[in-house]
């Protein structure tokens, strides 16, 4: 990013203070040191070179457990759109 790193932009979306709309929403570090990225407010932490499918497992681990939902919730006034994991590691990949 440039103007923050991960974790200046982690600090910005947990501050209750800041204009982001969902201070919870979750956040999977690809980068740095698992324990300093945990303790700087991110939800997750998966190494590089990162696998597709372990990436894959990291999402739904966030988007389709229950007890993380509330994690998601999203402001009336957007609209969703839908993530294919398929179609984005098809483009990954380059089969797509």
């Amino acid at each position: 990013m440039p103007e923050m790193d991960g974790y200046e932009a982690t600090g910005h979306i947990r501050n209750p203070k800041s204009a982001v709309l969902n201070h919870s929403i979750p956040i999977i570090a690809m980068t740095g040191d698992r324990k300093k990225c945990i303790d700087a407010g991110m939800n997750d932490y998966i190494s590089k070179p990162v696998e597709p499918l372990a990436l894959v497992d990291k999402i739904e681990k966030w988007t389709s457990d229950p007890s993380h939902q509330s994690l998601l919730r999203r402001p009336r006034t957007r609209r969703r759109r839908t993530l294919s994991l398929t179609r984005a590691l098809s483009a990954q990949s380059g089969d797509g």
